[in-house]
């Protein structure tokens, strides 16, 4: 909220031309930032002042092109990567989550996503009946896709040259001796898989004999706290991985609920949005998506709108 005709301290001084304002600076509001603003006339004692309303947008607003951030008590025009990283996060997205034009499905690496299954089925992260055998189903049960577009974390993870769509998708590895000698240097080039692990095997091959760490000062108080963190963790995994196994189960559902999950799963949108669309608590939405709780039919027609798709349900005749 904004209020014109005050000074500094606060005491109302009046404007001689809050009719005219009042005309002109909602068009002018409107033309320059795009928003539609509530302008309020009031007078008191004698004295007319504007009171200027802006509810929050959900959505980032520039001023003539540009994006301003306060920061203290200065405001500061975002350019470059941090303007990247604001407008990615206000429309909540990652880089790595934008969609990539460009390329397809075809296009990435069949042996490294038969990889990626042989790793987490190994790991146990997930079952092997949770993996889908076809490749383009892997990518939309991993939310690697948008529509008809492939994300950026698919094209680091599963194709074989990443550099062709991402500049700069590489590994360099450096170990100085100081400030002006290097002893070794390498690059590390491919999908991410082959970049982390030939990374580690790098710097265990030419620098990890050349470090001597000091020994740690562990106390019984932060072994003890250690000990306990560890219980704690692992209870926390166990219920992590019974509640995936509840979403698994429920999404596969053949009912108006397994569909709905499903495009959830598929929208890429993060849970709490989707909620606020819905008019429903987080923590509703999760118990929903895990079969849980059953909604309203209301909220499961906000919910559908929330990640645009349709779902109609044919009737059987006994």
């Amino acid at each position: 909220m904004l209020e014109i005709g005050k000074d500094d301290s606060g005491r109302l001084v009046g404007l001689a031309d809050a009719a005219k304002l009042l005309e002109d600076l909602p068009n002018k509001i409107r033309d320059i930032l795009g928003i539609v603003p509530e302008v309020d006339r009031l007078t008191e004692n004698g004295k007319d002042y504007l009171r200027i309303t802006v509810q929050p947008y959900p959505n980032p607003i520039s001023y003539k092109g540009q994006y301003h951030v306060r920061s203290g008590s200065t405001k500061q025009e975002l350019k470059g990567s941090e303007l990247d990283h604001f407008l990615l996060g206000k429309y909540g997205r990652r880089w790595d989550g934008v969609p990539l034009p460009g390329v397809k499905a075809s296009d990435l690496d069949p042996k490294l996503l038969e990889r990626f299954r042989r790793r987490a089925v190994h790991s146990r992260r997930l079952n092997a009946e949770d993996l889908p055998t076809d490749d383009t189903a892997l990518l939309d049960m991993l939310r690697l896709t948008e529509g008809n577009y492939l994300k950026r974390a698919a094209v680091l993870l599963f194709h074989a040259d990443p550099e062709r769509f991402i500049t700069g998708a590489f590994v360099k590895i450096g170990d100085f001796l100081n400030d002006a000698e290097i002893r070794y240097q390498d690059e590390v080039h491919g999908d991410l898989f082959t970049q982390v692990d030939q990374t580690v095997a790098s710097i265990r091959e030419h620098g990890g004999e050349s470090r001597t760490l000091p020994e740690p000062n562990v106390t019984p108080e932060l072994l003890e706290q250690l000990r306990r963190d560890r219980v704690l963790t692992a209870e926390e995994l166990g219920e992590l991985s019974e509640r995936h196994e509840r979403m698994v189960e429920a999404k596969t559902e053949e009912t108006f609920s397994g569909h709905l999950r499903r495009a959830i799963h598929r929208s890429g949108r993060l849970v709490r949005d989707i909620a606020a669309d819905a008019g429903v608590p987080s923590q509703l939405l999760c118990e929903f998506l895990e079969g849980q709780r059953t909604l309203r039919s209301d909220v499961l027609d906000r919910s559908a709108q929330a990640v645009q798709t349709t779902i109609s349900v044919e009737p059987h005749c006994p």
